[in-house]
């Protein structure tokens, strides 16, 4: 409409925009305040980390990676028993109502420090005389070998000793021939792939000629 010649222009329809604020989770200090965990554990033993958070905070536990060729463990109670040789990485998330959650990142290397064990009674050797011989796989007859995580284990001689001497024997030889009398002993050993080493030792009496 005019009015003394000026001319009144309604104002372009605009659509009205509302801005919502950015909802915001609290930082401020760390919820986390400690992990006390051991860099290595042992073969199906219940690996569990001491975890301290703050006030009101929850964590749990979650394995990331396991060893080639090995399943994760089941984690229960923020633990696990780690069921293969190797280095498992784990995961610590921490959660607080308001709070932005937090991870850490931890590795544990599984290792096998346990010995085998050798079970049974070895064989009593009579008395021998120079000329004769031994054949060791006789020597360890009625003994058996278990091992906490490897099987099929058995044993090997190792050396014969006589006194604080050890006598030369031919590698790859199953027995030996006695050319000095004197008190002797046979040394047997088994290893599993962790390289835990267990020995027996077995008397041998020598005496002069035939």
């Amino acid at each position: 409409y005019r009015l003394n010649q000026i001319i009144f222009k309604q104002p372009e329809k605009t659509d009205t925009v509302f801005y919502l604020d950015t909802v915001t989770f609290l930082r401020g200090e760390a919820l986390f305040t400690d992990a006390d965990a051991a860099n290595e554990t042992e073969v199906n033993e219940v690996f569990k980390p001491v975890v301290t958070v703050q006030e009101g905070a929850t964590y749990t536990l979650e394995i990331v990676t396991a060893p080639n060729g090995s399943s994760k463990p089941t984690v229960s109670e923020n633990g696990f028993a780690p069921n293969a040789l190797g280095d498992y990485t784990y995961k610590i998330t921490v959660s607080k109502t308001g709070y932005e959650s937090e991870e850490y990142t931890y590795s544990v290397t599984v290792i096998d420090t346990t010995k085998p064990v050798i079970a049974g009674t070895p064989m009593s050797v009579p008395t021998k005389f120079v000329g004769e011989s031994i054949t060791f796989a006789d020597l360890i007859t009625g003994l058996t070998v278990t091992d906490n995580y490897d099987t099929g284990l058995s044993l090997s001689f190792k050396e014969l000793k006589k006194g604080n001497h050890t006598e030369t024997v031919e590698s790859g030889a199953t027995g030996f021939t006695f050319t000095q009398s004197a008190n002797y002993t046979a040394v047997f050993s088994v290893k599993d792939a962790s390289n835990n080493e267990t020995t027996v030792e077995i008397p041998v009496k020598v005496e002069g000629g035939i």
